[in-house]
């Protein structure tokens, strides 16, 4: 047999055909593709859990709001009850009146009267139904006072409900701002 050398022309033929072989049988190609369908992927499923997390947050908003218009409604139905009752030669006798709320300064013996004053009521859009609101500042009181005279309030007047409340200290007290409030229907 004879050993016969290669050249150098055909030696670098024969490592560029090998070099050339390596590269197909590389799958460069493959990788790359699967790569990219992986990032995507990756990308695709972030966008999902976001998207849900968005759903769901609405989703809980929308059941809130049903269940606020479903006690709103509830409220409503039992003011209009009320108000079927409560007729006086065909007209509403409103219940939310500051006498009440002034009377209950003596029976819970409050130390200094509170100051009332009747907003404006807040009426809907064709709707024979308005909110009745009174804002009751109370100034210097004790703290367990104040309380005693928003749970007398809610116990005389039916359907009376706090809607905003404030409290400050005092050297002598508190400082109580107090809305009440309360659906009727219009006089």
């Amino acid at each position: 047999m004879s050993d016969r050398a290669l050249t150098p022309t055909d030696e670098r033929d024969v490592q560029l055909h090998a070099a050339s072989a390596a590269r197909r049988n590389r799958p460069t190609a493959l990788l790359i593709a699967t790569g990219i369908i992986f990032v995507a992927a990756i990308v695709f499923a972030m966008w999902s859990v976001a998207e849900a997390g968005a759903a769901r947050f609405r989703m809980d908003r929308l059941a809130s709001e049903l269940a606020q218009v479903r006690a709103l409604s509830v409220e409503i139905a039992n003011v209009r009850a009320q108000a079927n009752d409560q007729r006086v030669d065909g007209r509403y006798a409103p219940q939310l009146q500051l006498s009440k709320l002034e009377a209950i300064r003596d029976r819970v013996q409050m130390p200094n009267r509170p100051t009332l004053s009747e907003q404006r009521p807040t009426r809907t859009l064709d709707s024979p139904i308005e909110k009745r609101r009174v804002d009751v500042t109370m100034d210097n009181v004790p703290l367990d006072a104040a309380m005693a005279w928003i749970t007398e309030a809610q116990r005389a007047i039916p359907d009376l409900f706090v809607s905003a409340i404030e409290l400050r200290p005092r050297p002598n007290g508190w400082l109580i701002r107090v809305q009440v409030a309360r659906w009727e229907l219009r006089s």
